[in-house]
């Protein structure tokens, strides 16, 4: 009586020795989606971050499909892992593909970040002469009027002056009666856009000069680098600063 079901059993297991097994293929194409390849702007210029110590960090964003020409100088991301095999060069804007790879828990060293940038290729490397906005510059005309007679009429009247910090994305200057101090907010391909800007409270004899600077700056859009000269523009892309370099 016990036969029949002796022959359903045999017939079970056999059944079973020829079901498919765990495709060895298939955990390495798991393993595989830990890895991924990305395209990247990387910024002419690096901004001050803070790691475990202060450092510079690469600014970088990753390339928009829609406008893959072109960064939008708004969206610049600070970058704290290091990209290997990567020789980056200031002054340059970069297009790049990278390999991220996500590490095992047990790979990661102490304080090192769980993710591996590897750079596979520099798809574009372009110069770019924003990183010359980093200096100290003295005003020269101001709504297409020379200021040396202005300044020239008062002894007690400094230049206006700015100075770009564009590790820390600051502005400091002096309006020739109060310093003044502010962020930048975006920079590049011509464009600027400035903070909110501060300034002293001294109240000197001719405020002339300094309102006029000081309304000036907070029409400026765009700006030109020639040699060693600055222009700061409006909105209509009209000159309304011009600076010299200071050495």
């Amino acid at each position: 009586m016990y036969k029949p079901l002796s022959i359903f059993l045999l017939i079970l297991l056999a059944g079973c020795s020829h079901m498919t097994q765990p495709d060895k293929n298939t955990s390495m194409k798991a393993d595989d989606q830990t890895s991924s390849e990305q395209l990247y702007w990387v910024n002419s210029w690096q901004r001050t971050c803070q790691g475990v110590g202060e450092m510079l960090c690469l600014q970088v964003q990753k390339v928009n499909q829609n406008n893959p020409k072109n960064p939008d100088i708004e969206s610049w991301q600070l970058f704290y892992a290091p990209i290997e095999d990567f020789d980056y060069e200031l002054g340059y804007v970069y297009q790049i593909r990278l390999k991220k790879t996500r590490l095992p828990a047990e790979q990661v060293p102490a304080d090192a970040s769980s993710i591996r940038y590897e750079l596979i290729e520099v798809l574009d490397k372009q110069a770019d002469e924003t990183l010359r906005l980093h200096d100290i510059w003295a005003l020269t005309e101001l709504n297409g009027r020379d200021i040396e007679p202005m300044i020239a009429h008062n002894d007690r009247q400094q230049r206006p002056s700015l100075e770009f910090n564009l590790n820390k994305m600051q502005v400091f200057g002096t309006d020739s009666c109060n310093r003044l101090s502010g962020g930048i907010e975006a920079l590049g391909q011509g464009r600027i856009k400035f903070g909110a800007l501060a300034t002293t409270l001294m109240a000197c004899p001719d405020m002339k000069l300094a309102d006029e600077f000081t309304q000036a700056l907070n029409q400026v859009k765009y700006y030109q680098l020639s040699d060693l000269k600055l222009t700061l523009l409006n909105a209509d892309e009209q000159s309304i600063l011009e600076f010299k370099k200071v050495d």
